[in-house]
């Protein structure tokens, strides 16, 4: 077996192994399994230090088997604590020393603190004071000005924990400040304006030991000896601080080399066929790189980040997004000549397109000026290409080298794989349209137009409706219904519904729909509609075809169909249109529902109602495959009408005629007390049980404001619903009484409030509470204080003479009548001689 801790002279393997074998004693009062447990742990508590130490240490613990034995005899053997080893560890303590080149100083200030541990388990605890000086009494020279600043703290205020968080600090600030000096003399010319770069430069080098060197280029420098312990070596040129991964010099001379291997100022005399739109570079000699504002002229492109040029003026600055390579075709007096631009920088927005001369001076080549014409020769004076003023700037004329002129010709399939394999006819219009650029010399005249991938990939199932199965197979109805449930709907109906269950007639295409709160009714639902429909056609159901929904599936649902006689029919698993009467039904019937809402303008929540609408009018319009006749005439067997329409609007003209002569007559009155009648329902709502309150103001004998509304809680008893709907009514008139004094029509009588429910009037003037009206909300109570204010008076009236008693409940036409009398006054009307009668 592997020994997983070796004898370090440290002794942290044996920290190591006191945390894997350490052993808790057992507790006197414990039971046989926490004992067995114990014995069990103790056992392989020793093993694991058997196992765990060198074998020439074994002979050490191989005279017992107990674990904590063994543990005692390391440790004297390790880390004895004796004064020899405390002074082994003081001095080891003191010798600690940072290296830079090994670990960080975090790593260093750990190491600190593990020795002052080690000697304080040997019995001595080091002062706070001589901790800290142990963490800057060895520090390079690059932390020299720290230092100073901790010297000069008190000793209460020199904690060690402080002093690592400082250096800590001041590592990340040295460790930016050498990757600033390291940086590439051509990556810090993205400013125009060398002059702050030098200055910066020059700051720099005062404070990292750098002097400038006039034989070298402008903005380079020589560093000066430094101290032991600054960093790397770098092999290249010689200096400390940098490796020769980082060695500005070296990266210098390599781009210098490739910009003259690679030619990048070359002479061609060729003609080119591209375009004839002349774009221009203005030639600038105090610029330290070129620049360029188009990005559709770059090659080799890399995105830059946070990176900015300096312009001319020193304080302006332009975002530079990128860096890449140029090949531009001068339009020179002696012919087109190709040049390119090596390291040019994107900038979107700068005006002009930029050449450095200082680059130009770079690659070797000489610069003449002669009768406003700047001549660019080669080193032996070999004629280049030419550029002229114009508005006192040299500007060079021509247009970039695209890619696009780089080849004759491109095939059509490998752009139909570049292009995520887009159907070939659209790269074929693409490409005579000019759509894209870049697709101009795509070879569109070929004749195989087929691939392989998009044959596999893209091919799809043949339609279903070629095999008849949307056509209708049966002879009568209810020889075979589709069913398909719906949902979950985004919003709940005004019922709670979430789902709907469609069932749809083969043969007279009739459809039924059912609204459902949950999955789970669908079969309860099934059955009403199996009842209804055999007796009311006196047929029985011969074929049901579903999906595999879980829903239609489960074994009470076959067992009731297999018990009936009924053939059940599943679609195939990924095959939905094998029920695409009710699928298409479930959009198209979605599609309906929502563009009614629309039209409506009514809210979501009225989905439900919207859908029994459209299957109402569905059912009763013409399908192409009942041969001219409505699904409910091939049901029931009569034609369906819309004769009743006219009905309703004899009816509502009828009623207009009736009650065009009533009136409210605001004429003046001596009598300007305020009376309401108050009434309410009881758990008429069938849906939620809510109760409807209403009432009525009667001010001078006219009516002035009524009101019927559902109640919002639920009422448990009638002198509930009554005592919410009284509620109500004295708010209404505290509001009209305040409004009345203000217009100074002021009744020496208090309002009237009538009732026709005696508990709630007993219940409203006593303050009695028992378990049958403690559950009324408290601001219902409100009433008894107003009462006992004597802001209105509340008296009883019979049913009969209650005013609001038609606007909780639906009344008789006599009922009705004597309302309307009591309320309205009418003038010239006999007891209908003269309204319209219709049949």
């Amino acid at each position: 077996m592997e020994r997983r801790h070796e004898g370090r002279a440290d002794g942290s393997w044996l920290l190591e192994l006191h945390n894997s074998a350490y052993l808790k004693p057992c507790p006197e009062q414990a039971t046989e399994k926490e004992k067995f447990e114990y014995d069990w742990r103790k056992q392989r508590c020793y093993t694991t230090i058997y196992q765990g130490i060198e074998r020439k240490f074994l002979p050490l613990i191989r005279h017992t088997t107990d674990g904590k034995e063994a543990w005692n005899i390391l440790k004297t053997n390790f880390e004895p604590t004796s004064k020899v080893r405390l002074a082994v560890l003081i001095d080891e303590f003191f010798e600690l020393k940072f290296n830079p080149e090994q670990e960080t100083i975090g790593i260093f200030c750990k190491r600190v603190d593990e020795k002052k541990t080690q000697v304080k388990e040997a019995g001595f605890e080091i002062p706070e004071l001589l901790i800290a000086l142990q963490l800057i009494r060895r520090l390079p020279a690059e932390y020299d000005h720290l230092v100073q600043t901790l010297y000069r703290l008190k000793d209460e205020e020199l904690n060690h924990r402080e002093v690592e968080k400082e250096l800590v600090n001041e590592a990340g600030r040295i460790q930016l400040k050498q990757k600033d000096l390291d940086l590439d003399y051509t990556e810090n010319a993205y400013t125009v304006g060398s002059f702050r770069l030098q200055e910066t430069r020059k700051k720099s080098s005062e404070h990292s030991g750098a002097v400038l060197d006039p034989s070298r280029n402008p903005g380079q420098y020589r560093k000066i000896s430094y101290p032991k312990g600054m960093g790397s070596f770098c092999d290249f040129c010689s200096r400390k601080g940098h490796d020769a991964s980082k060695c500005y010099k070296k990266r210098n001379k390599e781009k210098k080399q490739a910009f003259a291997s690679e030619t990048s100022f070359c002479r061609t005399n060729q003609a080119f066929g591209v375009s004839t739109d002349w774009d221009q570079f203005l030639i600038d000699t105090a610029a330290t790189s070129h620049f360029c504002y188009e990005r559709d002229w770059f090659k080799n492109f890399k995105e830059l980040t946070t990176t900015k040029a300096l312009l001319a003026d020193k304080k302006s600055t332009c975002e530079v997004k990128g860096i890449g390579d140029i090949d531009f075709i001068v339009k020179d007096i002696k012919g087109n000549v190709k040049i390119t631009l090596k390291d040019i920088f994107y900038t979107p927005n700068m005006r002009r397109n930029l050449i450095s001369g200082a680059r130009m001076d770079i690659a070797g080549l000489k610069i003449i000026w002669s009768n406003n014409v700047m001549r660019i020769c080669h080193s032996k004076n070999e004629y280049f290409f030419s550029a002229f003023r114009q508005d006192m700037l040299y500007i060079v004329s021509g247009y970039p080298l695209l890619d696009s002129v780089m080849y004759t010709s491109v095939d059509l399939n490998l752009i139909h794989k570049r292009l995520c394999h887009v159907d070939i006819p659209i790269i074929k219009d693409m490409c005579k349209n000019k759509s894209v650029k870049g697709l101009e010399k795509v070879n569109i005249k070929i004749d195989n137009e087929s691939c392989i991938a998009c044959n596999v990939g893209k091919a799809t199932r043949t339609s279903l409706k070629k095999n008849n199965v949307c056509k209708r197979v049966t002879k009568s109805v209810l020889d075979k219904v589709y069913m398909d449930l719906w949902g979950p709907a985004p919003v709940n109906s005004l019922g709670g519904s979430k789902y709907f269950l469609s069932i749809i007639d083969d043969f007279s295409r009739k459809i039924d729909v059912f609204t459902l709160k949950s999955k789970s009714q669908v079969f309860s639902i099934f059955k009403e509609y199996l009842s209804r429909v055999q007796r009311e056609l006196g047929r029985k159901l011969k074929s049901v075809r579903t999906d595999n929904g879980m829903e239609f599936c489960h074994k009470d649902f076959e067992t009731f169909l297999r018990d009936l006689g009924i053939r059940i029919e599943r679609t195939s698993f990924y095959t939905q249109e094998l029920n695409g009467i009710a699928e298409r039904f479930n959009r198209s019937s979605m599609e309906a529902v929502r563009t009614m809402l629309q039209d409506s303008g009514l809210q979501p929540r009225f989905w439900a109602e919207a859908l029994h609408a459209y299957v109402h009018t569905k059912n009763r319009c013409s399908h192409k495959l009942t041969e001219g006749k409505t699904p409910m005439e091939i049901w029931s067997g009569h034609k369906p009408s819309t004769y009743h329409h006219w009905t309703i609007v004899v009816d509502i003209l009828n009623y207009m005629f009736n009650t065009m002569y009533y009136k409210i007559n605001l004429s003046d009155t001596h009598n300007t007390r305020l009376t309401m009648y108050s009434d309410s329902s009881w758990g008429c709502k069938l849906n939620d049980r809510h109760s409807t309150s209403g009432y009525i103001m009667v001010f001078g004998n006219v009516p002035i404001t009524w009101k019927s509304q559902k109640q919002k809680c639920i009422a448990l008893s009638s002198m509930e619903a009554e005592f919410i709907s009284l509620t109500e009514s004295a708010k209404c008139i505290i509001w009209y009484s305040k409004i009345l004094k203000e217009l100074n029509l002021i009744d020496f009588r208090m309002p009237e409030l009538y009732c026709d429910n005696q508990a709630a009037i007993h219940f409203s003037k006593n303050n009695i509470e028992n378990s049958k009206t403690k559950h009324i909300d408290i601001k219902y109570k409100f009433v008894r204080k107003l009462l006992y204010d004597k802001e209105f008076e509340l008296n009883y009236l019979n049913s009969k003479k209650n005013l609001a008693d038609f606007l909780t409940k639906p009344v008789v036409k006599e009922k009705f009548l004597s309302v309307i009398k009591a309320i309205f006054q009418k003038d010239s009307v006999t007891d209908g001689a003269e309204c319209w009668r219709f049949k």
